[in-house]
């Protein structure tokens, strides 16, 4: 996982589409990607987060990467 710190003061076409995506239209926001985005959108949590919105977090991931091993599983054989 990397953090990543975006500064939007000249409005950059790949920011505003991702705060589109988010439904948000300005910063700051947090957003988590994950592994295969952009086919899966990027996760949207509140400006403050708690231990339980972390978990849920961990638990979209997990479901996430168990779907991509999956998935390369089914195209290798």
């Amino acid at each position: 996982m990397e953090l990543i710190v975006v500064d939007d003061t000249l409005r950059e076409e790949r920011i505003s589409r991702d705060l589109a995506r988010a439904d948000r239209q300005i910063l700051p926001v947090n957003l988590i990607y994950p592994p295969n985005y952009p086919e899966e959108p990027a996760i949207l949590l509140d400006e403050f987060i708690g231990p339980a919105d972390a978990l849920k977090v961990l638990e979209r991931m997990e479901k996430i990467q168990n779907n991509l091993a999956s998935s390369r599983l089914a195209v290798n054989h």
